[in-house]
């Protein structure tokens, strides 16, 4: 019996050391998890709204219902208003506009601070690849917008173009009928793009697909979903995972009040002049209107 309670206690013991989820806003936290981890440890940013973000105000508080719930009604009178290239269009320029951020001022920092240790530093985002709207590129687009910022991954890692990683994806054509627009998962530059298929399929697929076989991953994600589907992939290939659900830019939405009304100017002049106005442009104009 005391044998059967200690093996018991062991495989449990095994279970939580293989597949632990955390949550914290501090970068710093997370790379003193990383620096006590073994140099072989495969660490996974997540970009948007955990490394890189849009600077204006309804980006930020798209973590609150609200905020969400507004940003989720604009953009699906959007989609039944218009056709699909003119949406693009607007997405892109939006994207090519828009003033963008590290999270904190000490992001790019700490990440240079984890990559000069050694560390394997792969990106993981849910963005699309190739052409779309304005843009030639979205991987390249995304590549040089975290550059901008003093943020570049571990180019040692090997590209896979746009389809490469498809047969490696069980069902992959079950996520592109779902779809909008065509997207393939690739990686460049040490960044896997996902096209919003589940991420722990994808970096199944690109680990697969690079010959890479970790013993250990940290994966840092703003969303538990994205956590729990690569804790899965972890799971079953028996790799220890410390997965962190990063808040910092909840707790930035929580110093903020969604001012509507500007939010829905931003976009009507986007649509109507292909212009996105950022928040400080956007407030000296409903001034205006205001003063007459």
């Amino acid at each position: 019996m005391l044998i059967i309670r200690t093996l018991l206690i062991c495989v449990l013991s095994c279970s939580i050391a293989y597949a632990e989820i955390r949550q914290t806003d501090d970068l710093e936290i997370i790379k003193r998890e990383i620096f006590a981890s073994p140099k072989d440890t495969l660490v996974v940013f997540d970009i948007d709204l955990v490394l890189i973000t849009p600077s204006d105000e309804i980006f930020i508080l798209c973590f609150t219902d609200e905020g969400q719930k507004l940003l989720v009604n604009i953009h699906e009178d959007l989609w039944n208003r218009l056709p699909l290239h003119e949406v693009e269009e607007m997405q892109s320029i939006l994207m090519l506009t828009q003033p963008w951020r590290a999270v904190t001022p000490n992001t790019p920092q700490i990440f240079n601070q984890i990559k000069s240790k050694g560390y394997k530093v792969l990106g993981l985002t849910a963005s699309g690849t190739g052409a779309f709207g304005k843009i030639r590129s979205r991987e390249k687009w995304r590549v040089e917008e975290l550059k901008s910022i003093g943020i570049t991954f571990d180019k040692n890692f090997v590209n896979a173009k746009p389809g490469a990683l498809d047969s490696y994806i069980p069902n992959v054509s079950k996520y592109y009928a779902k779809a909008r627009s065509a997207c393939f998962p690739a990686a460049e530059n040490g960044i896997i793009f996902t096209c919003q298929i589940p991420k722990g399929e994808t970096l199944d697929a690109y680990l697969q697909f690079a010959k890479i076989k970790p013993n250990k991953i940290i994966f840092i994600d703003d969303r538990i979903d994205n956590l729990e589907t690569v804790s899965e992939y972890c799971k079953k290939y028996n790799i220890q995972f410390i997965g962190y659900e990063y808040t910092a830019i909840k707790e930035q939405g929580k110093h903020l009040k969604l001012n509507s009304r500007r939010a829905k100017l931003q976009f009507k002049l986007l649509e109507l002049t292909k212009t996105w106005l950022d928040d400080e442009q956007a407030d000296k104009l409903l001034m205006s209107i205001d003063n007459g």
